[in-house]
């Protein structure tokens, strides 16, 4: 990126714009672990919990139908997904080479 798209980046107006598209990629990447997560690591009923923790922030980034007041409190959530984890640390070095 260019400097002077650097200096439009971060004039104070642009603030939503840049905090939105941060929260779309973080979104993207927070998907793609749950996937992982729901398809390896959880039980069917720690699963939905997921789901339903991810579900407020897709709410609010593709669905407009919640705030950010809404999300306040949620984002202290990776002491909550490390505790719906079933297996042990063996079994993930186990897999660690499954595709090769």
């Amino acid at each position: 990126m260019s400097q002077a798209g650097i200096d439009k980046a971060s004039q104070p107006e642009n603030l939503a714009i840049i905090l939105c598209d941060h929260l779309l990629c973080e979104l993207k990447a927070a998907q793609s672990a749950m996937l992982l997560l729901r398809k390896y690591a959880v039980d069917e009923q720690s699963s939905d919990t997921l789901l339903q923790w991810l579900q407020l922030f897709e709410n609010f980034a593709y669905k407009k139908i919640t705030n950010i007041d809404t999300l306040k409190g949620q984002i202290d959530t990776v002491a909550k997904i490390r505790a719906l984890i079933i297996f042990p640390n063996d079994l993930i070095n186990a897999r660690q080479y499954e595709c090769f």
